[in-house]
């Protein structure tokens, strides 16, 4: 859809009215936008009725406040942040707890928190971590049968199955397991040879 010309824009402008007054508008509209609908002094009072300075009650501490309110939408319950948090934590339960880390007392409103303070958290999360990743790198030996730990994780390679990795617990198991392999390849070449 074409816009109007500034010259069609400014003619309906002239024929146009405030709607507050009912006076002519004398100001044009010149460009794309939408043409006034108040004129230059109904304007500032029409911006000043939208914008109300209201007394409230705050719904926790019941101290009145003053809010200013532009335009429409939800009016604040409280006179602060503050009192906002203490109105929610009023109507949970508290429960008392002992801290995972340092057996300490603690009470919260917070049912999946376990340790008493920040510090105490980042412990617990470190302690788990640790021993989920003592699980991951937790093997058996394929000479001796013994259970060990692997210093480190498993490479790339070994995960796509490229290499064989984590399979012995020491060197020793390592080079026991390489001289067996070695006597059945010579066994088998032995048996191809005889033939």
């Amino acid at each position: 859809m074409r816009r109007p010309s500034s010259k069609i824009a400014a003619k309906q402008s002239n024929n146009r009215s405030c709607e507050r007054c009912r006076a002519a508008l004398l100001s044009q509209n010149i460009g794309p936008g939408r043409p006034p609908r108040y004129c230059d002094q109904c304007r500032p009072q029409r911006r000043s009725k939208q914008t109300q300075q209201l007394a409230l009650t705050c719904r926790f501490c019941a101290r009145e406040f003053h809010f200013c309110r532009r335009g429409r939408g939800r009016l604040p319950g409280f006179c602060s942040p503050k009192c906002r948090s203490r109105a929610g934590e009023a109507g949970r339960t508290r429960l008392k707890r002992t801290c995972t880390q340092c057996a300490g007392k603690f009470v919260t409103v917070e049912k999946t928190q376990r340790c008493c303070s920040p510090a105490c958290g980042r412990k617990a999360r470190d302690a788990t971590r640790a021993a989920k990743s003592r699980a991951g790198r937790r093997r058996t030996c394929e000479t001796c049968g013994a259970t060990f730990t692997m210093r480190h994780h498993l490479s790339g390679k070994a995960l796509r199955g490229e290499v064989r990795e984590g399979l012995f617990c020491s060197r020793p198991c390592q080079a026991t397991r390489r001289r067996a392999m070695a006597r059945e390849r010579l066994a088998i070449r032995d048996l191809f040879c005889e033939a």
